[in-house]
């Protein structure tokens, strides 16, 4: 995880700087993040540095979906992402046809990283404008993650993939 951690830190961080246009800089931590866990009661699972926190969820596929959501360098943006378990050395083409059209009918888009050990995983992510973040709002972005990393992994195994 730490290539596509670095990716999602590197965007955020990008992302934010492209945004703040002339706004003072803001040390980019998740206090806004943290404000709407607490407002929903939720606890923090994980701390990723100074700039980020990861969310469990359960989920019937993998037991724990987690959350990583990271705060860009301004404050202003934050990656919510989450992933599938799933690696393959030649991804199928159906299921990168399936990547390719969900991402033209959802707010959240599908990625693909190439790891170390010559496979292929996938993440979704969103960027999200932290500024006018309510609970509800968090709450939705984060359930929408998991279960379309849900839907996902039940498809692969509906297909036969293990993980």
């Amino acid at each position: 995880m730490g290539l596509f951690k670095d990716l999602v830190e590197g965007f955020a961080s990008g992302f934010a700087t492209a945004a703040r246009a002339g706004s003072p800089r803001v040390a980019g931590r998740p206090g806004a993040i943290e404000a709407c866990c607490a407002q929903l009661g939720w606890g923090i699972d994980e701390r990723v540095g100074s700039t980020g926190i990861i969310l469990h969820f359960n989920d019937p596929i993998v037991n724990i979906r987690k959350v990583l959501i990271t705060v860009g360098e301004s404050g202003h943006i934050a990656v919510f992402s989450t992933f599938s378990p799933a690696q393959f050395r030649q991804v199928p083409p159906e299921v990168m046809s399936y990547l390719l059209q969900r991402n033209s009918q959802i707010f959240q888009a599908w990625q693909m990283t190439a790891n170390d050990n010559g496979t292929q995983s996938f993440a979704i992510a969103q960027g999200v404008f932290l500024q006018g973040m309510t609970a509800p709002i968090f709450k939705a972005s984060c359930e929408m993650l998991v279960k379309e990393a849900s839907d996902f992994d039940s498809k692969l195994r509906q297909a036969g993939v293990s993980f």
